[in-house]
């Protein structure tokens, strides 16, 4: 009876079909239980005791299912912006071809490496390192008047988990 973010009676309902189901069953099994058919009759207070505990259960099932929805909301509202940025960083494919250099080497790579590799300008290759570590993609760390480049593995990592 989950159909909604909001509570069990808000809009839109659950399908008719639902509810005649579930409390057709409810008296069914009340007609049952007091009418002494397939088993001992059952006196009605325990009867009442049972729908009691029935509208008891369904309520905090419906009150668990809102929170479950407000925590749910709140991680998808941390993850987005950040997965917007690194969506948008690896929409480059030139991008995703340095990162996967980048992924594949052992050690930091030097910017003089990766512009000759790509055969690419340093303004270039600049613009987009820039934008893979304003992203959290790679790392950056500055020796003399060299950069040095490698894959930063906790983005990757924050990544898969979200794909998966």
């Amino acid at each position: 009876m989950a159909r909604t973010r909001g509570r069990l009676w808000s809009t839109p309902h659950p399908a008719r079909i639902v509810l005649i189901a579930v409390i057709g069953t409810q008296i069914l099994a009340t007609l049952i239980a007091a009418s002494g058919l397939l088993m001992k009759p059952l006196d009605w207070d325990l009867i009442a005791l049972a729908w009691g505990y029935a509208l008891i259960w369904i309520l905090f099932l419906d009150q668990l299912k809102l929170w479950a929805y407000r925590g749910l909301e709140r991680h998808r509202e941390l993850a987005s912006p950040i997965l917007a940025v690194v969506a948008k960083a690896l929409a480059e494919p030139l991008r995703v071809r340095i990162l996967d250099v980048l992924r594949r080497s052992e050690q930091e790579v030097c910017q003089c490496e990766l512009i000759a590799l790509f055969e690419i300008g340093q303004s270039l290759l600049s613009h987009h390192m820039r934008k893979l570590a304003d992203a959290g993609l790679v790392r950056v760390e500055r020796r003399h008047k060299w950069a040095y480049y490698s894959v930063n593995t906790d983005a990757f990592k924050e990544l898969t988990s979200w794909l998966s």
